[in-house]
C-alpha cells in the first residue's frame, strides 16, 4: 500500500476512534459529536478522494506531521462541546421585551421575501438550476426583486439570533404562537434561497445551524415538543432530498469538471484535508486577516479584498495557491495568522468556550448565541470557515452588536434588582 493512504487511514482513524471514545464517554448525542460525525466522514472520505485525484494524475505529497497537527487544533476546539450534555436554562433577564420586538422584526421583513420564495420555487422547478447558480455566482442574474434581495440579506444578517428564538420559543410558556410561526416561516425561507438559486452549501450550512441549536437546547425541551420536531424533521427530509439531488445534478451536468460525479461530490466533503496537508502546510501563510478579517480590515481604513475574486487572483498571482478553495477552518486560520498562533487562538477559544458552557450555570442568552455562532464554524469547518465570506462577517459585527445589546440589558435589570433589594428596609 502506498505511504500517502496509510497515512491517511491513519488520520480516518484518528477521528472515528475518538468519535466512538466521546460517544462511550456520553452514550447519548451531543453537539460536539454531532460535528465530530461530520469530520469522520469528511476525513474517511478524504481516503477515496485521493483515489479520484491519483487516477485523474494530480500530484500529490501526504505526510504525516500536518495531520497531527489539524488533529490536535481542532480536537482542542471541540472539546468544550465533546466535554458537555447541554444546558440547564437560558438567561433571558432584562431582554424579554428585546427579543419579542426583534422577532415581530425578524418576522416583518421576511413576509415579501417568502412569497417571492413560493413563486420562485415552482416557477423555477422547469428550469436549469445549474445555470441559474452560474448566472447569479457571475454577478449576471439575480432572481430576486431590489426590496426582496435587500430583505433577504437583512434576514441572512440575523439568522444566529433568528434560529435561537425559534428553538427558545418553544421552552418559553405564554410565546405568542404567530410570532413562532413567523419565525418558523424565516427559517424556511432562508433554505429557499438556497433551493432556488441551486446554492447547496447555503442548504447544508443553515440545516447544520438548525441541528446545532436544536441539539444545545435539546435537555430544556419537554419531551412532547422533542417529538415534534422529530415529525418535522422526517416530513421535510424527503423533498429536502429530492431538491438537494436535483440541484447536484444539475450543477455537475452545467460544470466543467473532469470528475465523475462521485469525485465531485467528494471534492466537496473531502478537499479540505487534502488540501490542507498537501498545500496550506508547506505554504506562505501571508494572507494576514484577508482571508477571514477582510470586513474588519475595510472597517480600519486597511488594504483588503471583499469578493472573492479579488482575493483568489491576487494571492495566486502573488503565492501560485488559491486561496478560495477547502483548507478546512483550521486551514483558513492557518493561512491568516500562520501555524504557531492558530494553535494559540485554538486554545483560546478552547478556554473561552470551556468557560461559557457550563451544564451547571443558567447560560446568558449573549453567551449562548456566541457557543452558538462557534459551534456552527466548527461543523461546516471540515470544508472551511464559512464566516471568510465578506458578508457572513458583516453578519458577525452584527450578532457582536447584538450579544453587546443583551449583555447590557441583562447587567442593567441584575443591577436594578440589586439595588431595588438592598433598598428594602
Amino acid at each position: 500500500m502506498h505511504k500517502d493512504l496509510i497515512i491517511l487511514i491513519l488520520n480516518a482513524l484518528a477521528y472515528l476512534l475518538s468519535f466512538f471514545f466521546f460517544y462511550l464517554l456520553k452514550r447519548k448525542l451531543n453537539v460536539g459529536l454531532l460535528v465530530l460525525l461530520i469530520l469522520v466522514i469528511s476525513h474517511i472520505g478524504a481516503i477515496f478522494y485521493y483515489n479520484v485525484l491519483d487516477i485523474l494524475g494530480v500530484d500529490l505529497n501526504i505526510t504525516l506531521l500536518p495531520f497531527v497537527y489539524l488533529y490536535i487544533t481542532t480536537i482542542m476546539c471541540l472539546y468544550p462541546f465533546l466535554k458537555r450534555d447541554g444546558i440547564s436554562a437560558i438567561d433571558v433577564r432584562g431582554n424579554e421585551k428585546f427579543i419579542k420586538y426583534m422577532s415581530i422584526l425578524i418576522v416583518l421583513i421576511n413576509i415579501e421575501p417568502f412569497f417571492e420564495n413560493i413563486y420562485l420555487l415552482f416557477y423555477s422547478s422547469g428550469k436549469d438550476i445549474g445555470y441559474i447558480y452560474e448566472q447569479r455566482i457571475n454577478g449576471e442574474l439575480d432572481v430576486y426583486s431590489f426590496i426582496g434581495n435587500k430583505l433577504l440579506v437583512a434576514s441572512g444578517y440575523v439568522k444566529i439570533f433568528t434560529t435561537f428564538v425559534f428553538f427558545y420559543s418553544f421552552t418559553k410558556k405564554g410565546f405568542s404562537k404567530v410570532l413562532q410561526f413567523g419565525l418558523g416561516i424565516a427559517l424556511i425561507n432562508n433554505l429557499l434561497i438556497g433551493i432556488n438559486t441551486g446554492a447547496r452549501g447555503v442548504i447544508l450550512i443553515l440545516l447544520l445551524l438548525y441541528f446545532c441549536c436544536f441539539l444545545m437546547m435539546f435537555s430544556l425541551f419537554a419531551k412532547k415538543i422533542v417529538n415534534r420536531f422529530y415529525k418535522i424533521l422526517l416530513a421535510l427530509s424527503i423533498p429536502l432530498v429530492i431538491f438537494f439531488s436535483i440541484i447536484t445534478l444539475g450543477r455537475y451536468n452545467s460544470g466543467t469538471t473532469n470528475k465523475s460525479l462521485e469525485g465531485w461530490l467528494l471534492l466537496y466533503v473531502s478537499e479540505g484535508p487534502i488540501k490542507f496537508n498537501n498545500e496550506m502546510w508547506n505554504a506562505e501563510h501571508n494572507t494576514n486577516g484577508d482571508v477571514n478579517l477582510c470586513y474588519l480590515k475595510e472597517m480600519l481604513g486597511l488594504k483588503t479584498y471583499t469578493t472573492y475574486q479579488e482575493r483568489d487572483e491576487h494571492y495566486l498571482a502573488k503565492n501560485g495557491r488559491r486561496v478560495e478553495v477547502f483548507y478546512t477552518f483550521i486551514g483558513d486560520f492557518v493561512s491568516d495568522f500562520g501555524l504557531t498562533m492558530t494553535f494559540v487562538l485554538s486554545f483560546f477559544l478552547c478556554l473561552i468556550c470551556m468557560k461559557l458552557y457550563k451544564k451547571s450555570d443558567k447560560i446568558p442568552i449573549d453567551s449562548f448565541l456566541f457557543l452558538l455562532f462557534i459551534i456552527h464554524l466548527y461543523s461546516v469547518g471540515f470544508a472551511s470557515n464559512v464566516y471568510r465570506a465578506y458578508s457572513q462577517q458583516k453578519s458577525i459585527f452584527i450578532l457582536l452588536m447584538i450579544m453587546m445589546i443583551l449583555a447590557i440589558n441583562r447587567y442593567n435589570y441584575v443591577l436594578r434588582i440589586k439595588k431595588e433589594t438592598d433598598g428594602k428596609p
